[in-house]
């Protein structure tokens, strides 16, 4: 709240740094904030108070929300999502791959685990959130696979699987 009142220019103007020291706290009070549900989420999860509820959708309608890559990918690189028909197993692979900084062999098997971080592009920790772990805790409640294409040599190749439904009518 003494933020919003800082940024309230009817309270008075601020210089070009204080606007940038308000940004900063307002980009990292935004990202508390998401982590906080995030862990929220996997507390819901791990207590059973969060149900699934599955629908039919449109494989592209799920694409625009499976790029957790995107935030993770430096500004300059590029980002490929897609979805395939798997029609031998009726499912429906997604695969996100970005072209930042490679997974390294030893974390490969972590990629997908709650609260580890893997090292970044300068050696420092990469990732602070409980994303790919939500959404394996989802994908795995219904029976699919998620993980790590490790035949890949650069960026993070993910991938995961969904059930190809019908909809009668």
């Amino acid at each position: 709240m003494s933020l919003t009142v800082l940024e309230d220019s009817r309270v008075g103007t601020l210089n070009a740094e204080q606007l940038k020291l308000t940004g900063n706290v307002r980009a990292d009070t935004d990202r508390l904030l998401k982590l906080t549900g995030n862990l929220l989420n996997v507390a819901q999860m791990e207590s059973g108070q969060i149900q699934l509820t599955l629908k039919p959708v449109v494989p592209a309608d799920i694409v625009p929300y499976a790029t957790n890559a995107l935030p993770h990918s430096p500004n300059d690189s590029t980002l490929e999502v897609s979805a395939t028909s798997v029609l031998a197993t009726n499912k429906i692979e997604f695969r996100v791959r970005n072209y930042g900084t490679r997974v390294r062999p030893e974390h490969q098997v972590h990629v997908v685990d709650r609260y580890v971080k893997a090292p970044g592009r300068n050696g420092q920790a990469g990732g602070t959130g409980p994303g790919l772990a939500i959404a394996s805790e989802f994908i795995q409640s219904i029976h699919e696979q998620i993980g790590l294409n490790t035949d890949v040599t650069d960026g993070a190749p993910l991938y995961f699987s969904l059930p190809v439904v019908i909809k009668d009518g």
